[in-house]
Order: C-alpha cells, then sequence, then structure tokens
C-alpha cells in the first residue's frame, strides 16, 4: 500500500500485488475458491486501497489546513452528491465550524468505507458573507452517523498520535522488534525539528483533557519547535532563541497535582491558558535560573494574583531549550525565592 502510494502505481498495480502475496498464502487463486470469491476479493482490495488512498489525503489535507488557519480559520463541511451517498452524512454537508472545533476530533472525513465527504477552508469574511458559523445541526447525533471506528482525525494521529491504540501492531514482530517500535523511530525522524503553527499547537494541546492521558505509554518523544524566544532575551541568558517540547514534557506539565494531604492542587493551567503557551515564552516578563536544578524558569502574569511558571531544560549552547513542565505560582513568588537568580527581565 504504501509503495503503491509513494510511487503512484495506483489501483491496478495494488491489486495484481495483493494478489500475488494473498495467492502465495493460499488465499487467492485456489481450486475450491470459486469465481464469487474472486470477485468479492476484488471489491475488497479496490474498498482498501481507496480507504487507504482517502485517509492519507486527509491527513495531509488537516496539516496543512492547519499551517494556513491564521488566514482560513473556518472549515466547512461538504457531501458529494451522489445517488450512493450516506443520509447520516447529508446532516452535515454545508455545515461551518472552527478549525479547532471539537467536531473535527471525531467527524473529519472519510468517514466511512469509500466515504467521499472532504472540507473547504473559508476565511472570516467568507463565513460572514455566507451567514456566519453554523454549529452542529440541531438534533444530529454524531455517534449514530459516523461509525465508531471511523469516529477520528488521521491528521490529529499524524501530529500528536496515540500509540497505545496499536495495540495489534505491538504483536507483530520484525527482526527482532515490535511494529510499533519501527513506526515510532520513523515518527521521530519525521517529526524532530518540525516547527508547529499557532494552530498545530491549539490542537496538540485540545488532546490533552483525557482522564487516562498521564497514565498512557505514548511517549515519542519527538523534539518539535513551538515557539521563538526574543533575541535580546536569548542572548542575555546564552542560549538558543528556538523552543522545543516533547510529548513527555507537555502531559507533565498537563497533569493533575496533588498537595501533601492529597487534595487536587490549584496550580493547573486551563486548555485556553496553555493554547497561549507560546506566544507568552516568546515574550516572557523575565527569566530566571534555578540554582538548584540549573532549569530555566519563564515568568508572565496570568491574572493579578496569579504568575504563569514554565521550566525549560537549558540547551547550553549545545542543543536548544526543551520545555520541561509548566504551572501556576503566586505573584512575585520567584523574586522573593533565593533559590532563584534573575537573569533577564523585559
Amino acid at each position: 500500500m504504501a509503495e503503491s502510494m509513494e510511487k503512484g502505481t495506483g489501483l491496478g498495480a495494488f491489486k495484481r500485488d495483493m494478489r500475488r502475496i494473498m495467492a502465495e498464502k493460499g488465499w487467492y487463486g485456489r481450486s475450491d475458491k470459486t469465481e464469487k470469491d474472486r470477485k468479492y476479493i476484488n471489491r475488497r482490495l479496490r474498498t482498501i486501497y481507496q480507504t487507504n488512498v482517502l485517509t492519507a489525503y486527509s491527513a495531509g489535507e488537516t496539516r496543512e489546513m492547519l499551517r494556513t488557519a491564521h488566514l482560513y480559520p473556518y472549515w466547512q463541511y461538504q457531501q458529494v452528491q451522489r445517488s450512493t451517498k450516506r443520509e447520516g452524512h447529508s446532516a452535515f454537508h454545508g455545515m461551518i465550524l472552527r478549525y479547532d472545533d471539537p467536531f473535527w476530533a471525531t467527524g473529519t472525513p472519510p468517514n466511512g468505507w469509500r466515504c467521499q465527504c472532504y472540507r473547504n477552508q473559508l476565511t472570516e469574511s467568507q463565513v460572514k458573507t455566507l451567514g456566519g458559523p453554523t454549529g452542529i445541526p440541531r438534533g444530529v447525533d454524531i455517534n449514530s452517523s459516523i461509525p465508531k471506528e471511523w469516529r477520528y482525525d488521521p491528521g490529529r494521529e499524524m501530529l500528536a498520535p496515540n500509540f497505545t491504540r496499536y495495540t495489534a501492531l505491538r504483536k507483530v514482530k520484525y527482526k527482532g522488534k515490535s511494529a510499533i517500535s519501527y513506526i515510532k523511530d520513523n515518527y521521530r525522524e519525521e517529526m524532530s525539528g518540525y516547527q508547529l503553527t499557532q494552530a498545530e499547537w491549539n490542537i496538540y494541546i485540545s488532546n490533552l483533557p483525557d482522564e487516562a492521558l498521564p497514565n498512557k505509554r505514548l511517549y515519542a518523544d519527538a523534539p518539535m519547535m513551538f515557539s521563538t524566544l526574543r533575541p535580546d532575551a536569548a542572548e542575555a541568558i546564552g542560549e538558543d532563541i528556538k523552543l522545543m517540547i516533547k510529548d513527555r514534557s507537555v502531559i507533565h506539565g498537563a497533569r493533575n497535582r496533588r498537595d501533601s494531604d492529597g487534595s487536587l492542587a490549584d496550580v493547573n493551567l486551563s486548555i485556553d491558558e496553555m493554547k497561549c503557551i507560546p506566544q507568552n515564552v516568546a515574550n516572557p516578563e523575565a527569566i530566571y535560573k534555578d540554582n538548584t536544578t540549573g532549569n530555566l524558569v519563564f515568568r508572565y502574569p496570568v491574572d493579578e494574583q496569579h504568575d504563569a511558571k514554565i521550566v525549560f531544560l537549558p540547551g547550553r549552547k549545545l542543543t536548544s531549550m526543551v520545555l520541561h513542565t509548566f504551572l501556576f505560582d503566586s505573584k512575585n513568588t520567584l523574586d522573593n525565592d533565593k533559590r532563584y537568580s534573575l537573569l533577564w527581565k523585559r
């Protein structure tokens, strides 16, 4: 499948190769297989091919649409008007939602076998001309319109995959390693150094409000750039301007923290506050050094009583700084704590 899509050999070559492989395994061409069986297999091969092509296209399209979301912040659901169209998908036809609306996490097409629904990008002015965002049509049940196995966004999976879902691939071995290990390695290679846009960061962060998330072993830990520090601040602290993240560090910051008595500590940033991290660390109010750990702490105000503390592991000019964790703190706590030394202030 991957070779067919990469080289553009098409459906015919894919079917020939798959029939050959299936014949070698005794699944195709045996004397006890009827013409009806062969026709069924050929139909299934066409469906497999079309589904993988459409899904791969949707994944790539999502990534491209996120990178231009600052220009086209709205997406419109479109259904190809054909005789075999699904009534469940017709309810979404013409629907207009922002790119970060929760619907797209489960309703991004394709939404079924051979589904040919797609999305259009729209500007703010285009949406106003069309009467504004529509919202999800009243009375429409996503769960009944889209089968469970199709309720995901392929592009979101490419950006921040949850590898714990791929249990079957853990059992497949190749040269002593599981298939999931090779997939993780390829993901790290592709995403290392990748620069997230604000829209991609928003989607990345929006995946976090899952109560089980901190317990999941989904770490691929590909270092991705999510912001750049203002040059004068970077020069003052002796670091590169690039600011990096890894899955592990974001989950560490978003996890629920507890006080000594076991109660939940009120130090977590909200999802909306986490979405603002890239722009705030680019221009922090002050940067400190933790004299105990050597970590760098970026501070900026959140409200009149609180500051946000964004902790980075230093690169020491050899690599870029990597986000370690983030949390709330009382106003001016760092200035009054001898553990911290002020390195730069705006």
